[in-house]
């Protein structure tokens, strides 16, 4: 009994420091932010850039559109969180071992005002999860402006981020996926659950497909339409399918000018 009993301490002991060990591992190195792609969309070949000769670029067109209102909200509505993330890299984590997480800490000025972006990272399993705290003096102080989750892989996480400190509630989820083939994607989809555009989505997606090796999937809860583009990053040829403008399910293209063509 006596010798059950003394492999049980030592036991626990070796689990007690292993687990001790691995932790202070952890703490010693930061964890990896995700980059860039995990939070912000790619929307530069949709940039709305017009044409002289419109007439003749309806599809190419009425894709911009759809993907002009997904940006707007983007470079508008967040702009915030988004140079905030985007300045973390700048930056070097040091640890807090209050909260048991790294921190980035630095400015970032939007526009006229400047603010003070806090990310912080902890471990937790096999993942990490995020919060960025931002303070605008004389306006608010440590406003939890998004959370995040990501895993260890560098593979997958998501995003939650907040409308803005007057109006603290979800507004847009971000799920991501990536792989190192060249695969990947991610989705903004409208959570806010006072807006009659809740469960409206856009999603963006990367591929090896030798035609059309990018796609968005467009969303509308409204009157559940489903808009679906793909194009060539590199070609700059493409083609939408979207039946409540069209009032088909067609495919209509455009070509590497982004002028309308008889889709092949």
């Amino acid at each position: 009994m006596k010798n059950k009993a003394f492999l049980s301490i030592a036991l626990a002991a070796v689990l007690a420091t292993t687990q001790f060990s691995c932790k202070k591992d952890e703490q010693k190195t930061a964890p990896t932010v995700p980059p860039t792609s995990t939070f912000i969309m790619d929307m530069s070949d949709f940039n709305g850039t017009s044409k002289s000769d419109a007439a003749t670029h309806l599809h190419y067109l009425w894709a911009v559109a759809n993907v002009s209102i997904w940006n707007t909200i983007l470079t508008v509505n967040l702009a915030v969180p988004v140079a905030s993330f985007r300045e973390a890299f700048n930056h070097q984590a040091v640890y807090d071992p209050a909260t048991e997480s790294w921190v980035w800490s630095y400015n970032v000025v939007v526009g006229s005002d400047t603010y003070l972006a806090e990310l912080h990272g902890s471990y937790v399993g096999d993942g990490v999860e995020w919060k960025m705290y931002v303070t605008r003096s004389g306006s608010f102080d440590d406003f939890v402006w998004y959370t995040g989750e990501s895993n260890l892989a560098g593979t997958e996480g998501s995003w939650i981020l907040k409308n803005d400190p007057a109006n603290n509630q979800d507004f847009i989820k971000i799920t991501w996926h990536k792989d190192n083939n060249g695969i990947a994607d991610i989705k903004y989809e409208n959570v806010l659950v006072t807006s009659s555009n809740k469960g409206t989505y856009i999603l963006y997606g990367i591929n090896n497909d030798a035609d059309f090796n990018a796609y968005y999937n467009i969303f509308y809860s409204t009157n559940s339409n489903l808009t679906e583009i793909k194009w060539h990053r590199t070609n700059q040829n493409g083609r939408i399918k979207d039946p409540a403008h069209y009032s088909d399910s067609n495919w209509h293209c455009w070509d590497g000018t982004h002028s309308d063509i008889v889709c092949e």
